[in-house]
């Protein structure tokens, strides 16, 4: 494979640049910009708008976690470190409409790449942020098949991943394994279920997870656990709940998390000492974004809202 010059497209905080158009492959920016906030509120930054996606990742390969806003009409990448406060790309066109975004570090280089996966045929798109084609039309899914980000083998690489709703079956191409496909039977789902993916027993491979918020008396996380096998199930939210689990109290575990998407109620169960800790963060509309943006080893709570463009991070302090 080719390898191209690489982009080194930094802005740092105070700079003023045009305003993001909906021209394809155009290298447009914004105003990085921090907002003075109350005290609960860690950090404001505001970019993106209508149309922009929020998709985590390391992408300078420095520990913390960054934001990157992907727009689907332009095919345009825009990424901001949190902690340093600085553009690390911008305009950077991969994708077009109908080309979703998953997150992850595909080539195990300590950096996220730019991933995109079209639902209609199953093609897979992914680039490194120094112009790596990884892959380039991988037909790997169907139209009834939805990308389900993880390293699930523990090779540091994110690994091709889809499921299937209608059937319950989640299929991969794992890296350690020369991208041999692997299967599970059918069932382990099914319509209305939510497939999701966390290291929930501490073992650094992604276990297969499904959330079932209709499930009484509460939602449901159905967790396979890698390091066992063993099926392990979480009680937490309801009808109208989003699952967002993650490592919130920085014990390499990842735990089960829900978010209420009308009264914007947070619950988490912390698989340190099981004990459940709630807050209310955001409002409707908002987008849940979860990452490590400062390091410490622990996830902090932010939310994004397309509508003005304001990506609001709590930290976690409420993760107590």
């Amino acid at each position: 494979m080719k390898t191209l010059e690489k982009i080194n497209n930094f802005l740092k905080i105070g700079f003023v640049t045009a305003a993001v158009v909906a021209m394809p492959c155009a290298v447009s920016g914004q105003n990085l910009e921090t907002k003075v906030t109350p005290a609960a509120i860690t950090q404001q930054v505001q970019f993106g708008g209508p149309g922009f996606q929020p998709v985590v990742g390391d992408y300078d390969g420095d520990g913390t976690d960054d934001v990157a806003l992907y727009h689907e009409q332009s095919g345009n990448w825009y990424i901001a470190s949190l902690s340093k406060m600085q553009w690390i790309s911008l305009g950077n066109c991969w994708g077009t409409y109908g080309l979703k975004p998953v997150a992850g570090d595909f080539d195990g280089d300590g950096r996220a790449d730019l991933a995109v996966y079209n639902k209609s045929i199953g093609e897979w798109y992914i680039k490194s942020l120094d112009e790596r084609i990884i892959a380039w039309a991988h037909m790997f899914g169907d139209e009834n098949s939805i990308p389900v980000s993880g390293d699930f083998d523990g090779d540091r690489k994110t690994d091709l991943v889809v499921y299937k709703e209608s059937t319950g079956v989640w299929r991969a191409l794992l890296s350690s394994l020369d991208y041999a496909l692997v299967s599970t039977p059918p069932g382990y789902g099914g319509p209305n279920l939510e497939a999701i993916s966390g290291d929930f027993d501490g073992d650094r491979k992604s276990d297969l997870c499904i959330y079932d918020q209709n499930a009484k008396p509460f939602g449901k996380f159905y967790i396979l656990k890698s390091l066992t096998g063993d099926l392990k199930i979480e009680q937490l939210g309801g009808n109208g709940s989003i699952p967002v689990p993650s490592d919130y109290d920085g014990d390499n575990k990842t735990d089960a998390a829900v978010l209420d998407d009308s009264s914007y109620r947070w619950t988490v169960k912390k698989s340190s000492d099981n004990w459940y800790a709630g807050f209310s963060f955001g409002e409707q509309g908002d987008i849940p974004v979860l990452g490590d943006f400062d390091g410490d080893g622990k996830t902090e709570v932010a939310v994004y809202s397309p509508s003005s463009g304001l990506l609001s991070v709590l930290g976690n302090v409420a993760i107590k």
